[in-house]
């Protein structure tokens, strides 16, 4: 199938609802899919500051479902990423690394697992991030899809199967400090 089209559909911001109410639709995000994550202005800022480099506001491209998984669209951004933790969701490793990177966020959360921080985190997305879906009906075109979108999109925060720019490193080098215990060192 060609998903050159059909993830156009992420890239519309006026689709994208606000993290803090989603979803609008249960029904409709019950299935597997991809979402596309957006990043208001303040966001953007701050994400730049800690990466060095500015940044679009399409900053991720993720999948529920597909192969083996079961997973909804539903469960992956609510369960995984709105409410979840840094161990189940590379979406809120990655923002937590890059708001930890934010003396001010650190200095009123020094632990990155702790229960606060994870509240922290949430209450950062509520107020500052919205998300787009994209069902895709055949859970074993999802890896496919999600591959096109990337390819298309291009954002800043996915790692996998992109080119390693000097911005991801970044964001590699600050998402290692959450491995290591450490605060990372501000960007220059």
């Amino acid at each position: 199938m060609d998903w050159k089209t059909q993830v156009e559909a992420l890239g519309d911001r006026g689709q994208a609802e606000p993290a803090q109410s989603f979803p609008s639709d249960p029904a409709r995000q019950s299935v597997c899919g991809l979402y596309a994550w957006w990043a208001d202005e303040e966001a953007r800022c701050l994400i730049g500051a800690a990466l060095g480099a500015e940044v679009p506001a399409l900053i991720y491209v993720g999948k529920a479902g597909g192969g083996s998984s079961h997973q909804t669209l539903l469960g992956r951004i609510r369960g995984k990423h709105i409410r979840g933790s840094i161990r189940t969701s590379t979406l809120r490793r990655t923002l937590t690394a890059i708001l930890m990177a934010d003396p001010a966020f650190r200095d009123r959360h020094p632990d990155p697992s702790s229960r606060e921080t994870k509240q922290a985190v949430s209450a950062w997305m509520a107020q500052h991030l919205h998300v787009v879906t994209l069902p895709v009906p055949d859970p074993s075109l999802v890896a496919e899809a999600e591959a096109a979108a990337i390819a298309r999109f291009d954002p800043p925060l996915n790692l996998d199967d992109t080119l390693l720019t000097p911005t991801r490193a970044r964001l590699k080098e600050l998402r290692s400090h959450l491995s290591r215990g450490g605060a990372p060192t501000a960007q220059l």
